[in-house]
């Protein structure tokens, strides 16, 4: 299933997601296409043996292709504009950052030792966390997606409800799975996983300190 739009409307324009998905882009144009790019993933990307804390950041807004960078930017365009706007722009930015960093922090603690030297890259941790934060908040909006079968490509709406927890339990299905293994697949489900589980707890927390979601009666 592949989400192409929600039906949660936004009054305000979200500045911050769309700066963050221009960061995204333009690091990727300015590095990724460039003959040094490894080194610099190398250096700046999260190694689990290191801990370095630069990395917990700069890692954020490295990518390792085309489909790596679109995939995130879309989910984070998709689900960022709403919380933005329940958080307001300086929160939601530091909920993001904070989310990615403490997504990089499980994966550290859950990667198996044989790749420890394996840089980590990727908004995934951080926008994980908004997916956590959209799904806590807004569980009863409806997500529209894709469904490709066969050779057909059929259409239908589900709660963000339904589509994030199916997105969270698969995660935390093939992250277990390799850490039971003791392998790894690739791909940082533990920082998928951390970042997610962030999301939902601070949200929350904002739900339980404002369950109006911002709304005020004047008289």
């Amino acid at each position: 299933m592949f989400p192409y739009r929600d039906d949660n409307p936004t009054h305000s324009f979200p500045f911050v997601t769309v700066i963050l998905i221009g960061i995204n882009v333009a690091v990727f144009f300015l590095l990724a296409l460039g003959p040094d790019y490894e080194q610099i993933v190398q250096e700046f990307g999260f190694l689990p043996s290191e801990h370095r804390p630069i990395t917990y950041f700069s890692s954020l807004f490295l990518h390792g292709g085309w489909g790596h960078l679109l995939f995130n930017m879309w989910y984070l365009w998709l689900f960022g504009d709403n919380l933005e706007e329940r958080f307001g722009p300086f929160w939601f930015l530091l909920f993001y950052l904070a989310g990615g960093v403490l997504s990089m922090v499980l994966h550290g603690l859950m990667t198996p030792p044989s790749m420890d030297n394996v840089p980590a890259i990727g908004a995934s941790g951080a926008i994980s966390a908004v997916m956590g934060g959209y799904v806590t908040l807004f569980p009863q909006a409806n997500v529209r997606v894709l469904w490709f079968l066969f050779y057909s490509i059929q259409t239908f709406k589900i709660s963000a409800l339904v589509f994030l927890g199916i997105w969270f339990f698969e995660q935390l299905f093939s992250g277990g799975l390799g850490t039971l293994a003791g392998v790894s697949t690739g791909i940082a489900y533990w920082a998928h996983i951390g970042g997610f589980v962030y999301g939902v707890v601070v949200a929350l927390i904002v739900r339980l300190a404002d369950p109006t979601g911002g709304r005020r009666t004047e008289y």
